[in-house]
């Protein structure tokens, strides 16, 4: 498959700049009046949402650990266990295959939010390619099933993580969150979100760590 690069408009901000200082060179030493004769003459530099030279995507956003991510690592969780007493290995018993799990279609989406909030990652075979729909629960997903405090939020950019903020939460408080938008007289099902509160004890998951330190 042949590799091509679209150009960018670089080429047309340095020409611009240069006959612009050209004909005012006072304003090489005047950052802020160079910036607005600038755009003035390429309005398209005040536009936020798009890189002027490329015009990619400039959306940034954040990454909140909230009651979908809680579920889906609650969800992933029992099936490991499950798993692991019919005598499975551990390590064989982490791969879960998400689509397959009996959780809303919402859940399932929230893999690629919950990797960036470090509680699980994509398996990879040993290629090192990922294995579509297999996730793993890290180190810090049992430590938050376990009730330890992790990080809150992420934000992301590009699929990159540009900042890590310093709140926390608990996996217990993440499913607490949605609590009061439930209509209280509904009768709780397999897939309610109270039910995953009241059935939700750390202590159970204690014993789940050793054996993914590195993940």
């Amino acid at each position: 498959m042949r590799k091509t690069y679209r150009s960018g408009k670089i080429g047309s901000i340095v020409r611009l700049t240069a006959s612009i200082i050209k004909a005012d060179p006072s304003l090489v030493d005047d950052f802020d009046r160079l910036k607005a004769t600038l755009i003035v003459n390429m309005p398209e530099l005040t536009e936020k949402s798009h890189c002027i030279n490329c015009g990619a995507s400039m959306k940034e956003y954040d990454i909140r650990f909230d009651y979908w991510q809680a579920i889906l690592l609650l969800r992933m969780a029992e099936q490991v266990r499950t798993r692991q007493r019919s005598g499975m290995d551990f390590t064989i018993a982490n791969q879960v295959r998400v689509p397959e799990l009996d959780i809303s279609l919402t859940a399932k989406c929230k893999t690629t939010q919950a990797s960036k909030l470090g509680l699980v990652v994509q398996l990879r075979n040993i290629n090192k390619h990922k294995v579509p729909g297999v996730w793993v629960i890290t180190r810090r997903g049992w430590e938050a099933l376990r009730g330890n405090r992790v990080p809150a939020k992420v934000t992301v950019f590009r699929e990159e993580i540009t900042e890590r903020d310093n709140s926390t939460i608990t996996l217990a408080e993440a499913l607490q969150s949605h609590y009061g938008n439930l209509n209280k007289s509904k009768t709780p099902n397999s897939d309610d979100f109270r039910n995953c509160l009241d059935s939700y004890k750390p202590e159970e998951w204690v014993g789940f760590m050793k054996d993914c330190e590195q993940l």
